[in-house]
């Protein structure tokens, strides 16, 4: 009776080191898909303090980013979503209602701070876009490996298919925002409502819906074709990021920009857990909800400011400050948030 106890604790000793492992690999690969974003926003900076890149290359290189990296990876990432298999009510509904408070959260913010429209529109867009594609999934994916759910490709596909209509969401709202917010004279209804419906990003999230609702697969050729610009999207973004970053610019703008990030990376998940927990969801759903609510700035915040008229270098502080305290959320919801017993 006694060996079998033993056995037994021995076991659970066992099983509880696997876990704290499991969790510890997730904590790593959080920082590893962080690493590299923040790694090449710096080299950014360092090609534009060294003069190696004009001004106007940088400029160029959002533009070209704006116009055909970012639809491209938009639409491939949303078409190749397993729509009809993975949908999700419930964990999009905690996901869109996160987002909404962390929107709202920040327009008080900006108005108790007194901003200039630029400003406002800023703060509340670096506030509420996550980086869902490159920190989210990511991490999400290999969590669930880590944890050695059984169905994870499921849930995978889940996360994947969240964050299709989320683009969506994001792009809409953040045209919406920037154009009202931008600098100079008013924009026309007319001009505006022109703006949304043939923005790039929108188009091509729109699209990419279309084509996971359609549930095939896109030609060949054409996956391949339009992988090429989805692929130059990230670098290009992170670099002219980088390049635009003048501390002594956004000086007086840091506490703006410091309130952005815990709204981001602290309120979002708070708000996540309590919307996940009042509609019941499970394990792997709450994980998915909490990592894309914890997850930082998404660097098509700072391309879009840049294109639209708001305030880019507080977008781009916001975004840089929320990707370096990412990790302690994202870090925390890794190791909280048990998936399916393990």
């Amino acid at each position: 009776m006694a060996g079998h106890a033993e056995r037994a604790s021995k076991a659970a000793g066992t099983a509880r080191r696997g876990v704290a492992g499991r969790r510890l690999s997730g904590v790593v690969q959080a920082l590893q898909t962080l690493a590299p974003i923040v790694l090449v926003i710096a080299l950014g900076a360092l090609l534009a303090a060294r003069g190696h890149y004009s001004a106007g290359f940088f400029r160029d290189a959002n533009r070209l980013t704006y116009w055909f990296g970012l639809p491209a990876l938009l639409f491939l990432s949303i078409a190749r979503a397993p729509l009809r298999e993975s949908w999700g009510n419930r964990l999009f509904l905690v996901v869109l209602l996160g987002t909404a408070g962390m929107a709202l959260a920040a327009w008080l913010l900006a108005a108790a701070l007194r901003l200039r429209p630029p400003e406002r529109a800023a703060v509340v867009a670096a506030s509420f876009r996550a980086n869902l594609a490159y920190v989210g999934l990511p991490v999400i994916v290999y969590a669930l490996a880590a944890a050695g759910v059984a169905d994870r490709a499921r849930w995978a596909g889940a996360a994947a298919l969240c964050l299709g209509p989320m683009v969506l969401v994001y792009n809409l709202a953040t045209v919406l925002l920037f154009s009202h917010g931008a600098a100079g004279p008013r924009v026309p209804a007319g001009t505006l409502i022109r703006r949304v419906v043939l923005n790039p990003l929108i188009l091509s999230s729109a699209a990419g819906l279309l084509v996971a609702a359609v549930g095939r697969p896109l030609p060949g050729v054409l996956d391949r074709t339009l992988q090429i610009p989805a692929d130059m999207a990230l670098p290009l973004a992170l670099l002219a990021l980088g390049a635009a970053i003048e501390p002594r610019r956004i000086r007086h703008m840091l506490g703006a920009a410091v309130w952005s990030a815990a709204i981001k990376t602290l309120l979002g998940p708070l708000l996540g857990f309590a919307l996940a927990s009042a509609l019941g969801l499970g394990p792997e759903e709450r994980l998915i909800a909490l990592v894309f609510l914890a997850c930082p700035t998404a660097v098509a915040t700072y391309v879009m400011a840049a294109q639209l008229g708001a305030d880019e270098r507080l977008t781009g502080g916001a975004l840089v400050l929320s990707t370096l305290v990412s990790a302690l959320p994202l870090t925390l919801v890794l190791l909280l948030t048990p998936l399916g017993g393990h």
